[in-house]
């Protein structure tokens, strides 16, 4: 199949953007979903928080989503993004066609299909582009270049979009814990919203890593009051910190921890440096996490790393917008959520672009999001 200009390109298909691309799809523009198929959640056994799928895997939940996409003539595109680039005059960058089986599977690239596609797109895009990328106007027939190495030959091609929507979610850095891979996900958590209900009656350890030591104590706080018992592994309180966690029954355990203990493959609990073990049920670790922008030139970040966007979810960039994990941790719900919201600003837009190269440019005035709803 071949592809002239996208409509949307996505990249990352986890909750955001998938819930995005299947909105978008349902409006009737054209979708791609480029997807490396890493999400961070995938040692996680369950999803929680999530209306009417609670508890489902979530592999299934992306699996679920993307037949879904599918369904609604959006594509899935199994690849890792190397760049999304703003692009002059459309005429002077190739094209490359997207041909995918009903699985989302990659098939032989129709190579004979993009000068055709650029024909086709000169005749039919002369007028859209409305925007601004950084300081400058956004002239005709000027959109995004989408280089990506697709899977599983690593080809490297590239697509025009209209639109971004960069929903690429966050790599996960771990202290260095013998075995902790083994069991995250499963007997040793992130999110204490998730996963704290079914550790409700066991002996929980609180591993603290990097230097927000206010964040590990608000966490150690909360575990206290729900859990059977606790005990914090962490080296960087102060005096009064500790005194508030003693006050409240928490032990604190400030040498270094170097394994997962396993028996028989069960966890059992740690060792830490002096190789003493300690012995707990489950045990919640906040990993820093990395937004995965690589692929964008000078992003506009906050002091944790994520991506600064408005209350819409665009960035200051021209027609670009993200949402999910990459904007901020949140639950699966949240991200789900952010990407049902962008997406009725992207349709919106959209809308208006195709609008005005129909009727005139500025002939539809503002369009609300609501209007779409």
């Amino acid at each position: 199949m071949c592809v002239g200009v996208i409509d949307v390109a996505i990249i990352g298909g986890g909750p955001a953007g998938l819930t995005a691309g299947i909105s978008l799809a349902r409006m009737g523009w054209k979708v791609c979903v480029f997807d490396s198929n890493r999400p961070r959640n995938a040692a996680t056994i369950a999803v929680h928080g999530v209306i009417a799928r609670e508890g489902i895997s979530p592999h299934a939940l992306r699996s679920d989503g993307g037949k879904a996409l599918i369904s609604f003539g959006g594509k899935i595109l199994p690849s890792e993004v190397v760049s999304v680039v703003w692009t002059g005059d459309q005429s002077s960058v190739g094209l490359s066609p997207i041909s995918l089986s009903i699985d989302g599977s990659v098939a032989e690239p129709e190579s004979c299909c993009a000068a055709s596609a650029i024909s086709d797109m000169k005749s039919n895009s002369s007028s859209e582009g409305a925007g601004t990328e950084g300081a400058g106007t956004r002239k005709e027939n000027q959109w995004y270049e989408v280089d990506a190495l697709l899977h599983p030959a690593r080809n490297r091609e590239k697509f025009l979009a209209k639109t971004v929507l960069i929903s690429s979610g966050v790599r996960e850095v771990f202290p260095q814990i013998k075995n902790l891979r083994a069991v995250y996900g499963t007997n040793i958590h992130s999110c204490l919203s998730c996963d704290m209900w079914e550790k409700r009656f066991d002996s929980v350890g609180l591993i603290g890593y990097g230097p927000d030591a206010v964040d590990i104590l608000q966490r150690a706080i909360y575990l206290s009051f729900r859990v059977s018992s606790i005990v914090v592994f962490y080296n960087q309180f102060n005096q009064a910190q500790k005194g508030i966690l003693e006050n409240l029954g928490v032990k604190i355990v400030e040498t270094q921890l170097t394994e997962v203990l396993l028996e028989e493959g069960a966890f059992t609990g740690f060792m830490d440096a002096a190789g003493k073990s300690h012995t707990v049920s489950s045990a919640f670790l906040r990993p820093i996490w990395k937004p995965n922008v690589d692929f964008i030139k000078n992003p506009s970040l906050n002091s944790q790393g994520f991506i600064i966007t408005g209350n819409d979810g665009r960035l200051n960039r021209g027609n670009m917008w993200a949402a999910g994990d990459v904007t901020g941790i949140g639950q699966v719900s949240i991200a789900a959520g952010q990407g049902a919201s962008v997406a009725l600003d992207i349709g919106r837009y959209l809308f208006t672009l195709h609008g005005n190269k129909t009727h005139g440019n500025d002939a539809l005035g503002h369009i609300s999001s609501r209007s779409l709803i």
